[in-house]
C-alpha cells in the first residue's frame, strides 16, 4: 500500500506515481474483497475524487452500502479511514519548510491568541469531526457528548505545539468564539465552555502524566476488566456517537458498544432521572431501543456483576422448597387457590404468582401498603391483547401516581383463550418480546440493574428476591425485606 498517492486532487487524473483516483480506489477495494460494482456504486454518487472519498460521512456510508450485504459497510469505512492516514502521511512528507529539528513554539508565547489562529474546517476534517457536523446538521445543535468532542479535537490542535497546562486562559474565549461561528447554537453558552475546557485541559494533563509514569514503569501492570481501563475519551466519544446512527452489522455493534463501555457505565451511575426513558433519547443511547438492545444490556450485567449462577439454573431447582413452605404459609382462600391452580397446570405463570404472595413489600409509603394484587402486577402484569397494553399501562400509571409512585420496569404477560406471550416493559414504547416467562424476568432485572432503574415499589420485595436468591448479587443499596430473608432461609435449610 506504500506505493498509492492519496493526494490526488479533486480534478486530478493521477498522483505523483501516476496512479489515478480510480486506480487507487480499486486497489484499495481488492485488498478488502469489494467487487467492481460497489466501486460503480461510488462513481455513480459522484464519491470517487479521493478528497471526496475520505470526506463520506455515516449516512454516505450507509447510503451507498444499502444495496450490498452488511459487511460492505464496514469495509467501505475500512477504505475511508486508510485514505485520510494515507493523505496525511502524505501531506507530512510533502510540506515545505519542515523539518524534525525545529523547535516548537510553546503556546503561551503567544501573547494575543485570536481566532484565526484555529482553523475549526481542518480540525473537523477527521471522522470524529464529520459525527459532529452529522449531528448539527440532524439535530440544529450540539449535546453534551458532541459539544465535548468537539472541544477535545480544538484542545489537541491548540496544544500540538507544547504542553496542554499552556492553554491559559486567554484562549477559552477564542475556542468558543470559533465553535459559535461554525455552530451558531453554542453562542451564548461560554460559562459551559469555560468548564468544558478545565475539564478537558485536566483530563488531557492527567493521561499526559500517566503515559510518562507507564513508559518508565519497568514492572507490568496486570489487566483489569472491571470498566476501570484506562481507554481514550476520544475513542469512547468516537464510539458513542456511532451507535447515534449506526445499527448494522451486528458485529461492528457489538465492538463499538464494547468500545465505549467505561463511558456508558459511568453515565448510567451517574443518573438521577427515576425514568430510564431519557437513556434510549437520540441523543443518548438509543440504539437501546433497537432488537438488540437486549443483547447490549446483557453484555453490559455480565462485565458489571460477572454473575456466576442465573434464575434459568436456579429457578426450577427452587420449586419444591418455595411450594412447600407456600403451603405452610398460605392461609386466606385467594392464596390457596393459588397453589390450587398451580398443582394442576404446573406453569411458571402459576410458579411466579405464587412467589409475589409469599413476598408482600409492606408499607412503601405513608398511605399506600400495597395488596396482593398490586404485588403481582408490579411483578408481572396480565393483560388479554397486544392492544390493551397501553390502556392497561395508562391505568396503572393513574392509580400509582395517586400515591406518588410511577410505572417502574416488570414483565407484561399477554395471555387469552388461544395464546400466551411474554414481554419486558421497560418504560413506554420500550417492549422487548421474548420465548419465556424466565427470558422476560431476567430482561427486566438486567436492565434495571445495568441502567440504575428502580424497582417497582409495590413488588420490590419481589425483585430484591430474584436479585439476592437466583443471582446472588448484593449491593449497598438493598433494602432488607424480613420476607426475603425467611423464604431464601427456608430454601436453603
Amino acid at each position: 500500500m506504500e506505493n498509492i498517492n492519496p493526494n490526488v486532487g479533486a480534478g486530478a487524473g493521477a498522483g505523483s506515481n501516476g496512479e489515478s483516483n480510480e486506480a487507487v480506489l480499486k486497489k484499495l477495494f481488492d485488498e478488502r474483497g469489494l467487487k467492481d460494482d460497489v466501486y460503480q456504486e461510488i462513481v455513480k454518487a459522484q464519491l470517487n475524487e479521493l478528497p471526496v472519498f475520505s470526506s463520506m460521512n455515516e449516512s454516505d456510508l450507509q447510503r451507498v452500502s444499502a444495496p450490498f450485504p452488511l459487511g460492505v459497510c464496514v469495509k467501505l469505512r475500512e477504505c475511508v479511514m486508510e485514505v485520510k492516514r494515507l493523505q496525511k502521511r502524505q501531506e507530512t512528507i510533502s510540506t515545505p519548510g519542515c523539518s524534525k529539528s525545529r523547535t516548537k513554539r510553546p503556546i503561551d508565547l503567544v501573547l494575543i491568541p485570536n481566532a484565526e489562529m484555529i482553523d475549526l474546517d481542518n480540525i473537523l476534517d477527521c471522522h470524529n469531526g464529520y459525527l459532529i457536523l452529522e449531528h448539527y446538521r440532524v439535530n440544529g445543535k450540539l449535546n453534551k457528548m458532541t459539544r465535548t468532542s468537539l472541544i477535545k479535537l480544538i484542545m489537541d490542535k491548540v496544544a500540538a505545539n507544547g504542553s496542554v497546562l499552556e492553554v491559559k486562559n486567554s484562549w477559552y474565549k477564542i475556542i468558543h468564539e470559533v465553535a459559535s461561528s461554525k455552530f451558531p447554537s453554542e453562542e451564548r453558552l461560554y460559562d459551559i465552555y469555560e468548564k468544558l475546557i478545565s475539564y478537558t485541559k485536566y483530563n488531557m494533563s492527567k493521561k499526559k502524566k500517566r503515559h510518562n509514569v507507564q513508559v518508565n514503569q519497568t514492572v507490568e501492570t496486570p489487566e483489569v476488566d472491571d470498566g476501570d481501563t484506562h481507554v481514550d475519551d476520544s475513542v469512547m466519544q468516537e464510539a458513542k456517537l456511532w451507535l447515534q446512527t449506526g445499527v448494522e452489522p451486528k458485529e461492528e455493534v457489538l465492538r463499538q458498544w464494547e468500545q465505549c463501555f467505561p463511558l456508558r457505565h459511568s453515565e448510567f451511575r451517574a443518573s438521577t432521572n427515576e425514568r430510564v426513558s431519557s437513556m434510549f433519547e437520540e441523543t443518548s443511547w438509543p440504539i437501546l431501543g433497537k432488537p438488540i438492545g437486549l443483547d447490549l444490556i446483557k453484555y453490559d450485567f455480565d462485565r458489571i456483576f460477572k454473575p456466576t449462577t442465573n434464575i434459568f439454573k436456579k429457578w426450577p431447582l427452587s420449586k419444591p422448597k418455595i411450594l412447600e413452605y407456600a403451603r405452610k404459609e398460605f392461609k386466606n382462600n385467594r392464596n390457596k387457590a393459588l397453589l390450587t391452580s398451580y398443582e394442576t397446570n404446573r406453569n411458571d405463570l402459576g410458579f411466579a404468582k405464587i412467589l409475589s404472595a409469599l413476598l408482600p413489600p409492606g408499607f412503601v409509603c405513608k398511605k399506600f401498603r400495597p395488596n396482593a394484587t398490586h404485588t403481582e402486577r408490579g411483578f408481572v402484569q396480565i393483560v388479554t391483547t397486544m392492544n390493551s397494553i397501553n390502556s392497561e399501562i395508562q391505568s396503572y400509571r393513574t392509580e400509582m401516581a395517586t400515591f406518588g409512585l410511577t410505572v417502574q420496569p416488570h414483565v407484561i404477560v399477554i395471555k387469552n383463550d388461544e395464546s400466551i406471550s411474554f414481554l419486558a416493559y421497560i418504560d413506554d414504547g420500550k417492549l422487548y418480546a421474548t420465548n419465556s416467562l424466565l427470558e422476560a424476568i431476567d430482561a427486566v432485572f438486567k436492565f434495571t440493574m445495568v441502567l440504575q432503574a428502580r424497582y417497582p415499589p409495590e413488588s420490590k420485595s419481589v425483585w430484591i428476591f430474584i436479585q439476592k436468591y437466583y443471582y446472588e448479587i448484593q449491593t449497598d443499596f438493598d433494602k432488607d425485606f424480613t420476607v426475603c430473608s425467611n423464604l431464601i432461609s427456608a430454601i436453603e435449610n
